[in-house]
């Protein structure tokens, strides 16, 4: 056990999931692994914060996986990401976390009418030909589609680094 206490909640147990898939985290995501989940058990609230390309991704994958295989939590995750890096979470869940469901809440107001109906059986309502549908109406919709999925509080992820990166251009 380390001065920190981070063995704890060591990665052997993530990294046989993470070996089963046949993925191979560098050390740096290994300990970036290690310091979410022992945050994680210790209740302590964290940001996985770094430069663009150094996995955060995947060691936010990897934890989330760790935490649902070892039945500390059954999910549903709300992954939060700008549109342009939606089909890298994409990917790259399918291929750290093969056993999770994945379901991407994006696309026009018709698209997402579509997913709530198969994801919660809301009935999809036919198209007016005449006037104009609230936005309020439609943010209000997505709110609660949102609340039926009862994710879980324990893990919030947005990926706000890209819009960051964004707004300073």
């Amino acid at each position: 056990m380390t001065d920190s206490g981070h063995a704890i909640c060591g990665t052997s147990g993530a990294t046989q999931y993470i070996d089963a898939c046949g993925g191979k985290l560098h050390d740096y995501q290994l300990e970036g692994l290690n310091w979410l989940r022992y945050s994680w058990h210790n209740d302590i609230c964290t940001i996985l914060a770094d430069e663009m390309g150094l996995g955060k991704t995947i060691q936010t994958i990897a934890f989330l996986y760790s935490l649902y295989k070892e039945g500390h939590s059954k999910g549903p995750f709300l992954i939060s990401a700008p549109l342009c890096s939606i089909i890298n979470w994409e990917r790259e869940f399918e291929f750290w976390a093969p056993a999770f469901y994945v379901v991407t809440y994006t696309g026009d107001k018709d698209g997402r009418a579509i997913i709530r109906a198969l994801m919660f059986g809301e009935p999809l309502k036919k198209k007016k030909s005449k006037g104009k549908n609230k936005k309020g109406k439609n943010q209000e919709r997505e709110q609660r589609a949102i609340q039926k999925l009862e994710p879980t509080t324990d893990v919030h992820s947005p990926d706000v680094w890209r819009a960051i990166e964004e707004e300073k251009e």
